[in-house]
């Protein structure tokens, strides 16, 4: 007897970054904080030209993965050697792009019971990113990964 190979447990699915993944967010201590965050994956229709827009950032500046920079910094170097004296306008395009794409990345959040807080919207994800640029960076790492993705 032959089994059919299933694709969807061996592979990330776009339809599973589409319905996005919940993850708990972390303090900057180290601790669970009970709020949860619901992101889409890279490939879902709401980053793929977020996504790669930063693509085509890395790409100009010879970085070959966006993992390989997390936060950044060797895209700032690369753009400051490129012969012009580095302004920092590059950086500041980094942060705007890497902002834009956690923005589409979030589908939602829950506050843990008892609590409440702003309510998911493009708008109030900017300022709680921006304000808290470690939650910025758990959401971008999160967003990024795709083991999340997978169904177990």
């Amino acid at each position: 007897m032959t089994k059919n190979f299933d694709f969807n447990t061996n592979f990330v699915s776009v339809d599973s970054q589409e319905k996005g993944a919940e993850f708990e967010v972390y303090s900057d201590a180290g601790e669970p904080t009970g709020m949860f965050i619901t992101l889409a994956g890279p490939d879902s229709t709401r980053r793929k030209k977020t996504h790669a827009r930063l693509k085509d950032f890395y790409l100009k500046f010879g970085i070959s993965a966006q993992k390989d920079d997390p936060k950044g910094r060797k895209a700032r170097r690369a753009a400051a050697a490129q012969g012009s004296k580095y302004t920092g306008d590059t950086s500041n395009e980094l942060h705007a792009m890497q902002m834009e794409d956690a923005v589409a990345a979030t589908i939602s959040w829950r506050y843990p019971d008892g609590f409440e807080g702003p309510k998911c919207t493009a708008e109030n994800a900017i300022v709680l990113y921006s304000k808290h640029p470690t939650l910025l960076e758990q959401v971008l790492d999160a967003a990024d990964d795709l083991n999340r993705f997978m169904k177990s």
